[in-house]
């Protein structure tokens, strides 16, 4: 299944993981310009998020982002 991105985005926040749509410096738009640069694709430009990580995030926090994203893309 595809999602768009924003959609991803608010499914997410209403259970508290926070992403982006965006790489850091760009702005508001439906489609992401680095994504469709890179890959020339539409479909990835406007369905990928940008997920940040460091090291103080959990393997649980992870691990809750990939059961939230598997359960809508199943």
């Amino acid at each position: 299944m595809t999602m768009p991105s924003k959609a991803m985005q608010e499914y997410l926040a209403s259970h508290e993981v926070y992403v982006s749509t965006q790489t850091a410096c760009s702005s508001d738009e439906t489609r992401s310009e680095a994504v469709y640069r890179l890959t020339k694709s539409e479909t990835k430009a406007r369905t990928s998020i940008r997920i940040s990580l460091s090291h103080l995030t959990s393997t649980e926090e992870i691990e809750t982002l990939v059961d939230l994203i598997r359960a809508v893309a199943l």
